[in-house]
């Protein structure tokens, strides 16, 4: 019997320039692998763990997944009124391990839903599935269309195999591995990774631009995504490319610029063939040093409902909680503007943020004087807040922003914003904040300098303000709160008459609309404070399996001291039995019978003193009788899983649930 075994899961702390090399040394020790013959046309649906979206500093307009660990965008497409993301992703844990394509979808960029996976290794690829990208071929260049809807297609790196493509007939539902993968772009290890692709009309060929150890960027042609040319290298960057082409000014003139993961471009010209660089550059698109904005996409533009570059990365750092860890930044749209040193790029938040303003409140002109708290009184924990400032006469030096955990500071003196150089244009500074549960971002001088930054801001702090240290001008400020993006809260529907409160112990607890919902590996518990002597405490439970690995099982908890290590457990347990449990002594008693996951099982106990009586699915006689020679004889209630989730529903205490009179 090993219901109560303990799985020991190891969080992966990866340094960005070396995560592949760990991930393949991982492999060879047999970690995290996912048998490579186990291969079906599809992957089904992941089960994702049902939440509310409102744990502590989950962010309420920044994508994350819904449970796991996250990172690099891989793929950005629009088809038919549809945005996709796709992105690596650890859907069974909050640690880097191996790496899966998450799927998200969203009608408006803003409200975003959780899809299944998109790419699972050793399910619908036979390996590895790093970076990479999607793109529409609408033009069936490749061959793999069976259906009515445009082929998608995704090309990624596996390390193993080298850039690989994954097909999709139905709007990206569904992917399916090209047999005839590695395609021949680059070596077949990790120094050639994370292809992007664009069709480039001019030429009627696809291009791949990929990052090469020691070459730097390398580009590709081909005319049906299978068989490609090698044109030309570009020693720049870091991982994760990107390219795409802008117009100057938002006139006749365009620029390409080529991107790397690490935020730096070039601006130059681009035949399909060969990026020219300009002279100068590199530059930087985002200012912080910690770089927690990494492995940028745009949108596939060749079929975008308009002109716009629209880019997404990934922000991670120093907050990281159950059920999820890191998100993506927001979207922003890129441009090219003249500045008195030239031709540089902007970032700023697409125009339908709008559509989660809530209240706001404007500001006009004014003088703001030392000690002075212009935000007194505003609250928030989700706002977008532009002012601008003429410096001509202040004797400030500098103006400080609050918020729960961190200061923005403008350095009048030094120029600069959070500490990095930003020029007033004009004598002039406009400052715009993002600031999210976790995430601030922060855009200077209408997009010029853009700042991305993951932090722990205080959960229950909603204070904010604005104060110079003396004289400045304020020109004017706009504050809109931020409405959540995620669906509103599930009704809590968790049918039981136990008057006494839930308390988490260990694991992750929700109430949901199917029932109170425990998951994680090793022991999860949840104690109700009330107590009893001798009683019938009785209830349902579903196993659920968390991620693709095994569930163990799940219990009723009853007679049980503050932290549930007294007390007795009955359980259903997938190694094929109900059982008695108590700690430190083990297994009491046990009924074999098969148990499976993703089946409701109804669990009932009457004790009167030292014996306990526990039915197994309304049967009319106990499964296990049991009279304990050392018996705890009161205590608390409580359930409890091991490896895995649970649903727990229809709870009670001796009354049971409400039962329908029968008919005369």
């Amino acid at each position: 019997m090993y219901w109560f075994k303990i799985v020991n899961i190891a969080v992966i702390g990866i340094n960005l320039p070396v995560k592949r090399r760990v991930m393949i040394a991982l492999m060879a020790l047999g970690i995290g692998i996912v048998n490579s013959n186990a291969l079906t046309v599809q992957y089904p649906e992941f089960p994702y763990l049902p939440t509310n979206y409102d744990e502590p500093y989950r962010d309420q307009f920044h994508l994350s997944a819904q449970n796991g660990w996250m990172n690099d965008v891989n793929g950005l497409w629009y088809y038919k009124d549809e945005y996709h993301i796709t992105y690596q992703h650890f859907p069974h844990g909050l640690g880097w391990n191996q790496m899966h394509w998450g799927h998200a979808v969203s009608s408006d960029m803003l409200h975003w839903v959780q899809k299944p996976i998109a790419l699972e290794p050793g399910v619908n690829v036979p390996g590895d599935c790093f970076s990479g990208s999607v793109v529409v071929d609408s033009a069936n260049t490749a061959g793999f269309k069976t259906g009515t809807d445009e082929v998608l297609v995704a090309i990624y790196t596996a390390t193993k195999k080298g850039t690989c493509l994954a097909y999709s007939n139905d709007k990206g539902a569904t992917w399916q591995a090209y047999a005839g993968n590695p395609v021949a772009i680059g070596t077949v290890n990790e120094s050639t990774r994370d292809p992007h692709v664009f069709w480039h009309q001019p030429t009627r060929k696809w291009v791949a631009v990929e990052f090469e150890t020691g070459k730097g960027m390398v580009f590709y042609n081909s005319p049906d995504l299978k068989t490609w040319t090698n044109t030309s290298a570009f020693k720049f960057g870091d991982e994760c490319p990107d390219i795409f082409e802008l117009p100057i000014d938002d006139g006749a003139t365009k620029k390409w610029v080529l991107h790397d993961g690490g935020c730096h471009y070039h601006l130059g010209s681009f035949d399909g063939q060969q990026f020219t660089p300009e002279p100068g550059g590199p530059w930087k698109i985002d200012a912080n040093p910690e770089r927690n904005f990494y492995a940028s996409q745009s949108f596939f533009r060749n079929n975008f409902p308009d002109q716009r570059v629209i880019q997404m990365a990934w922000s991670f750092g120093k907050v990281a909680t159950k059920p999820w860890t890191h998100n993506a930044t927001f979207p922003c749209e890129f441009k090219l503007k003249t500045f008195s040193e030239g031709v540089r790029m902007t970032r700023n938040p697409i125009a339908e943020i709008t559509k989660l303003y809530d209240s706001s409140k404007h500001w006009g002109a004014q003088k703001l004087t030392a000690g002075t708290n212009l935000l007194a009184g505003v609250k928030s924990k989700c706002f977008d807040l532009t002012a601008e400032f003429d410096l001509t006469g202040a004797t400030a030096t500098e103006i400080a922003f609050t918020l729960p955990n961190k200061t923005v500071v403008y350095d009048i003196t030094n120029k600069t914003l959070l500490g990095q150089q930003l020029a007033p244009i004009n004598n002039r500074v406009k400052i715009r904040l993002l600031v999210d549960w976790s995430q601030l971002e922060a855009f200077g001088n209408d997009g010029k300098f853009s700042w991305t930054e993951n932090v722990a801001f205080t959960p229950n702090d909603n204070s904010i303000g604005l104060s110079p240290n003396g004289n400045v001008k304020l020109v004017s400020m706009d504050f809109h709160t931020l409405k959540s993006a995620w669906p509103p809260p599930l009704p809590p529907a968790f049918k039981t008459n136990l008057t006494g409160s839930w308390t988490p112990l260990t694991g992750t607890w929700m109430d949901f609309s199917g029932g109170k919902v425990g998951s994680g590996h090793g022991r999860t518990f949840c104690l109700n404070s009330q107590r009893a002597a001798d009683f019938t405490y009785e209830g349902d439970i579903t196993l659920r399996r968390l991620g693709g690995a095994p569930v163990t099982g799940g219990a009723l908890a009853f007679r049980a001291n503050n932290n549930m290590t007294a007390g007795y457990y009955v359980y259903v347990d997938t190694g094929g039995s109900v059982g008695l449990w108590a700690p430190v002594r083990d297994g009491l008693a046990n009924f074999a019978t098969e148990i499976k996951a993703d089946t409701t099982y109804h669990l009932k106990v009457v004790t009167s003193g030292s014996n306990i009586k526990v039915y197994f699915n309304n049967g009319k006689d106990p499964a296990i009788n049991f009279t304990d020679p050392q018996p705890f004889l009161g205590g608390q209630f409580g359930l409890a899983v091991v490896d895995g989730a649970a649903v727990f529903q229809n709870v009670y205490l001796n009354s049971g649930p409400p039962k329908t009179s029968p008919k005369p």
